[in-house]
């Protein structure tokens, strides 16, 4: 994953990510680091905000993460979102 990213293969390196993230016996600080890869990938290559925002959430309910750098990221996630649900028409 960090070979794909490095090289600017964003969406294999997402692939990779989601895969290690999803591993059974996968290491906790490896699972954080590719919640945490996910969420910036979708925040800012895939654009998908409610997405980024679940993986910030999974995030913030682990106690080893960094809650401050978690709660910033949330905290723009959910501005961002809202922006972009205040801009949607409104149909009747």
């Amino acid at each position: 994953a960090w070979l794909r990213r490095r090289a600017r293969r964003v969406h294999e390196a997402a692939a990779a990510w989601r895969e290690l993230a999803a591993l059974p016996r996968c290491a906790a600080s490896l699972r954080r680091e590719a919640k945490e890869a996910l969420a910036i990938h979708y925040e800012h290559r895939s654009k998908n905000l409610q997405v980024a925002h679940q993986h910030a959430l999974d995030l913030l309910s682990d106690l080893d993460a960094n809650q401050v750098r978690v709660r910033h990221r949330l905290d723009r996630l959910e501005r961002k979102l809202a922006r972009y649900t205040a801009t949607l028409p409104i149909h009747d």
